[in-house]
């Protein structure tokens, strides 16, 4: 009887530790999620909170690493090329063996990603490089000129939306006569036109311009300008709504002005509605609120005050809260005062989505706090910490306590030593510098 006790208890400990060989080779056995960053001008990956980092690039001159939808794989730029690894570094490629890529986005629904390339041409394929698709392209059919711009996903992944401008001839210098939305399946296929805007070469006032945004339950997101012009498009634009899987729709003016960040509309778990900051001004330190939008209804409400500059949202999992970043809101800078007398008030705050029960959880004067992103678990969030040094830095926090705790010591896109580029007007494209994945 006896050795059969020491045979079940010798057999039931080899089992145990088989599946927890299995356990340990599961790359994202981990409640809190993983996270991509840029440090010295490479990439590093680290399981959260408190795993070991991974340095998976040696060569330098790399950036913007984003997570695919199941956290497999992970693409970057180098330079002005876009690669493509499993999450431990194996497996990479090159995606297209294309030089110049000037865009990316993963599907949302899976493991496929788009990429516009320089010379105008939008790809579709899978992370392992397999089922790639040529979706639209460049060119000069007849005496036409086309370019394609921009894209968005759907969020099912089904279909993607690409912005298209048409010149009438190759020798053309005016702005473009015609400019278009077209929908095309991610799997390749015709592409149909879903919105389009026109001007006649007699038109006393230039065109405008329509430049995507987003992508929101069966809507596309976008901003029109009534005069093409870069420096009016730094003071922000319009927001419209257009519904693309239902024929003959008209845009709908969302009657909200924002600035034309790509990236900053933050989704509602059930993909519903979202929140972005609006008010138009380039400084993103002053006038500056967090809107709530259906855009199915075509409503908006501001659920923050006009005392503080609010930028940044971010939505809880459960759809429950909103976190953000704000600051006292005190105009524009007058001459020859620093930016930083503003930006440096900035603390990170969650509010419920209806805009009541507002908290400050950050309130150090020695640190700038910004960008707030929830953890998968729902009850952290991961920030940028900014240090009088311009030293900036990721953090966690405990959205029931306030316990801070430091993950990430340095970002640094470029070569270890210089100073992090801020944004004249207090923004920063953090998406260059760092992504989290909740899988």
């Amino acid at each position: 009887m006896r050795r059969i006790y020491i045979f079940l208890s010798l057999l039931f400990f080899l089992l145990l530790c088989s599946q927890l060989t299995k356990i340990k080779q599961l790359p994202f056995f981990n409640r809190d999620g993983k996270l991509a960053y840029i440090q010295g001008s490479d990439v590093w990956v680290k399981l959260l909170p408190n795993g070991l980092p991974h340095r998976l690039t040696t060569d330098g001159g790399n950036s913007n690493p984003e997570w695919s939808h199941s956290g497999n794989w992970l693409a970057f730029r180098r330079n002005s090329q876009l690669w493509i690894m499993q999450y431990n570094g194996e497996k990479i490629r090159m995606a297209g063996e294309v030089v110049h890529v000037n865009a990316f986005a993963w599907s949302p629904g899976d493991d496929r990603i788009a990429y516009l390339t320089k010379a105008g041409e939008l790809w579709a394929a899978h992370a392992d490089g397999s089922e790639t698709t040529l979706l639209a392209k460049n060119g000069i059919p007849g005496s036409e000129v086309k370019q394609i711009t921009e894209f968005v996903w759907s969020p099912d992944g089904n279909w993607i939306v690409y912005s298209l401008r048409e010149w009438p001839d190759e020798n053309s210098n005016q702005n473009p006569p015609h400019e278009s939305f077209r929908k095309v399946s991610s799997k390749g296929g015709m592409a149909s036109e879903v919105y389009a805007i026109s001007f006649k070469k007699e038109d006393v006032w230039e065109p405008g311009e329509i430049i995507l945004a987003g992508w929101v339950d069966d809507q596309i997101l976008f901003w029109q300008t009534e005069i093409m012009s870069a420096s009016l498009l730094s003071d922000g634009a319009s927001l419209y709504s257009l519904p693309v899987n239902r024929e003959k729709q008209q845009a709908h003016n969302l009657d909200i002005c924002t600035l034309v960040w790509h990236g900053i509309i933050a989704n509602s778990s059930d993909k519903k509605l979202f929140a972005i900051a609006e008010g138009c001004g380039r400084e993103s330190y002053t006038g500056k609120n967090i809107a709530v939008v259906n855009p199915s209804a075509g409503k908006s409400s501001s659920v923050t005050d006009d005392s503080v500059a609010a930028i940044w949202p971010s939505w809880s999992p459960d759809g429950r809260q909103i976190a953000y970043t704000a600051c006292p809101d005190n105009g524009t800078t007058h001459v020859d005062e620093p930016i930083t007398s503003r930006t440096s008030q900035r603390r990170i705050w969650v509010m419920d989505s209806n805009g009541s029960n507002k908290r400050k959880l950050t309130d150090d004067e020695n640190y700038r706090d910004e960008r707030p992103i929830w953890l998968a678990n729902g009850r952290r969030l991961l920030f940028v910490r900014i240090d009088q040094d311009d030293k900036p830095s990721l953090w966690l926090i405990n959205v029931g306590g306030g316990k801070l705790e430091s993950i990430i010591e340095t970002l640094s896109p470029k070569n270890p030593g210089e100073r992090w580029p801020d944004n004249y007007y207090g923004y920063i494209k953090w998406s260059d510098c760092f992504n989290y994945s909740p899988k």
